[in-house]
């Protein structure tokens, strides 16, 4: 275990050291192992971004303190069951080490080595054995790792770090410099949470920042607020007072709402856009955000131009991609999916062409969640199978490989194949983010778990996940949204049980209060509509019908929702059809179906034909309803997904055996299978056998009446 690495005697060493480290970074460490007696535990953290420059680090070390005597124990190999023990095994005995002995606990310097893995028991065992070995190993320590290792190892080990006497950070290398050793260009630190901010900075983010930034992403608040007050006591806070402001703003917004994040923006100092061009663009992002929350749409596109021309003319063509994603997003919310599209595709071809392959991936990612919102699940599965699942393998991130694995379980629960869906949740997402620890990933995916479960029936199990694995989770974190939202997904359980009262009770009182707190509008208008659906089935016609029309969907129409305004107008005309104002409901519901029309939203299509053709259908315009049932089940074969199918089914069979068109009925019908036979969807084929048996007795023959008298006795 024991090992040295000579100087060449070249001053190669001493050139690499003085290129990674600055005279600073290099005095604290000298001074560090200079006054350590070696009679107590003492540990400095130390950043070495590859072997080469480790060995050449020891080598510059050993040189400059030649009263010292170093042993190095090697953490890679150890396998994390009692760290402790395993280190005190491979150390000389105490009676030979000598008081200037320094242990050097290497073998983190590789980003892709266990550090990053997705097995985070090393560093939990660095935490539950931290007082063992402060007390079992009286020595002066030095633990080289990558900054990434290090930010992991705060964060899953945080009791463990504080007994760091000191950091010594290396320099951010420049652009085009190489990895000594290597030959190679560094590739970016792998950003350890979605926040994508980390890849837009003007230099390399402090430890504590990408502490707070990744705790935040992944939901910690608790944990998000002390990074962030411990950054503020270090040396950095000065220099890097923009990132921290705009962190805290973040940080507002997603606990206390849209107008509390403003609030902590409008607190800042003006960022200079020459000076920090990236902090600049990432603050009008984040007010973009928030006005288009808080329902100021124009403020919103305010800001967001000011970022484009920012990015536009900087050079920075990061900002650029990140500033278009951002546009791509305000034209989908809007409806134009199309454009949208056409942006994120033109953004995912930069990125791939520049070596951001992970910005790339998020692009791609974008992509498949809006065609997704536009029911074209084909398109979906094989963005998942041909991009996303084998980009994110190559970039040796398990993380992306589970959000794109969720995305595919998502397509198939939507098509119907409820086991399938669910099995990958519990066997494939699930796992992954259990492994690397992310509690909140877990409750999130957890919560998938459940809607496939309610989407079964399983309507106790769903509601026991929601309320003893989900939820409280989210307390823990105090993130107040995902609560409120989580609250909102037990009520929807309530509403399939028939409990309405509860059900109507938490909309009320727990989640839509929380929307109206913070400032959300859209959210607090996707509750409005459920209340309205739970008023409308209790028979309160007028309540439901004032909400749809002077709440609901103005404020979609404000927000630019087009998708979510066409819905909640379909809505309202099937309250006006059980109010018996039929005319009126048509106007409505054929008003929406002309905009999920022009929005190409197929499902969508598919469920208001539907609709449609019912209130057709009672109101006795037969041809009516024969017209848009056939459209919907067009649509569907078109499309041939087994969903869509299996529902356009259901609804057009009826009407024509109802009609007396059996030989039509036949006819729909085996068109129909055969699609589904010829792409092996069995399982939908055997849910819509059913319609067959229906169309055979409908189409047999009617038993002649017997001609036999009856004897009279």
């Amino acid at each position: 275990m024991s090992s040295r690495a000579p100087s060449d005697g070249t001053g190669h060493d001493e050139e690499l050291v003085e290129r990674w480290y600055d005279d600073e970074e290099r005095s604290l460490l000298l001074r560090y192992l200079r006054l350590s007696g070696g009679d107590e535990f003492q540990l400095a953290a130390v950043e070495v971004a590859t072997p080469a420059v480790r060995r050449a680090l020891l080598a510059w070390l050993r040189e400059r303190l030649p009263d010292r005597s170093w042993f190095e124990v090697s953490l890679k190999g150890l396998p994390g069951v009692a760290v402790r023990d395993e280190i005190v095994a491979r150390l000389p005995p105490p009676d030979e080490r000598g008081p200037r002995m320094v242990l050097v606990l290497t073998d983190l310097e590789e980003t892709a080595g266990a550090a990053l893995e997705s097995h985070p028991s090393f560093f939990m065992r660095l935490n539950l054995e931290r007082d063992p070995l402060v007390r079992d190993l009286p020595l002066t320590c030095l633990l080289l790792a990558h900054p990434a290792a290090l930010l992991k190892l705060r964060l899953v080990a945080p009791d463990f770090c504080h007994y760091f006497s000191t950091l010594i950070r290396q320099r951010a290398l420049g652009e085009g410099a190489t990895l000594e050793g290597t030959g190679r260009t560094p590739a970016p630190t792998p950003s350890l949470s979605p926040s994508g901010w980390l890849e837009l900075s003007d230099s390399e983010w402090p430890t504590l920042l990408r502490a707070a930034d990744h705790a935040m992403a992944c939901g910690e608040i608790d944990r998000a607020r002390d990074h962030l007050a411990e950054f503020r006591a270090t040396n950095d806070a000065g220099e890097w007072g923009a990132e921290a402001g705009l962190l805290a703003a973040a940080l507002a917004g997603s606990t206390d709402g849209a107008k509390a994040g403003l609030a902590v923006l409008e607190s800042l100092p003006e960022v200079d856009s020459g000076q920090h061009v990236a902090a600049a663009v990432r603050g009008l992002l984040l007010r973009a955000g928030f006005e288009r929350e808080s329902g100021r749409r124009e403020a919103a596109d305010i800001a967001l131009q000011r970022a484009i021309a920012i990015a536009e003319t900087s050079a920075r063509s990061d900002l650029r991609a990140a500033v278009l994603k951002a546009r791509a997003a305000q034209l989908a919310n809007g409806g134009s999916i199309d454009e949208a599209l056409a942006i994120l595709v033109g953004v995912q071809g930069f990125c791939a062409s520049t070596g951001r392959a992970r910005e790339a991936w998020d692009a791609a990612y974008q992509v498949a969640k809006l065609r997704f919102t536009r029911g074209e699940w084909a398109s979906v599965i094989d963005l998942c199978e041909r991009e996303l699942m084998p980009n994110a393998r190559s970039l040796h991130d398990q993380r992306l490989a589970a959000i794109a694995t969720g995305l595919r379980a998502s397509v198939l629960e939507a098509r119907g194949d409820l086991d399938e869906a669910l099995r990958i949740r519990r066997e494939e997402e699930l796992p992954v983010y259990e492994r690397l620890g992310d509690v909140r990933a877990r409750a999130v995916s957890l919560g998938e778990i459940a809607d496939v479960l309610e989407a079964r029936g399983d309507l106790d199990e769903a509601l026991r996940i929601r309320r003893e694995e989900e939820l409280p989770v989210y307390e823990r974190l105090g993130d107040v949204r995902s609560r409120a939202a989580t609250l909102g997904k037990i009520a929807d359980v309530l509403e399939a049980r028939g409990d309405l009262d509860e059900a109507l009770r938490i909309w009320r009182e727990e989640e839509l209060p929380v929307y109206e707190r913070l400032g959300d509008v859209r959210e607090r208008a996707v509750i409005l509509g459920k209340i309205a659906e739970v008023l409308q089935a209790r028979g309160s016609l007028d309540e439901a019908l004032r909400i749809l029309r002077n709440e609901v969907m103005p404020c979609f129409e404000r927000l630019g929702l087009r998708r979510e305004a066409a819905i909640a107008q379909g809505n309202l005309g099937v309250v006006l059809s059980r109010k018996g104002r039929v005319a009126e409901a048509l106007t409505q519901l054929e008003r929406a179906r002309d905009e999920l029309d022009s929005l190409g939203a197929i499902r969508d299509q598919i469920d208001l034909r539907i609709g449609l053709s019912q209130i057709h259908w009672r109101a006795n315009n037969h041809k009516g309803a024969l017209r848009e049932s056939q459209a919907a089940l067009s649509r569907a074969e078109a499309q041939r997904e087994p969903s869509y199918l299996a529902r356009a089914l259901r609804n057009m069979i009826p009407l024509l055996l109802a009609l007396g068109q059996t030989d039509e009925a036949r006819t729909a019908f085996d068109r129909a299978t055969t699609i589904l036979a010829e792409d092996a969807h069995w399982d939908t084929l055997k849910q819509v056998d059913p319609l067959g048996d229906t169309i055979a007795r409908a189409a047999a023959p009617r038993p002649k009446p017997s001609s036999k008298g009856r004897r009279i006795r």
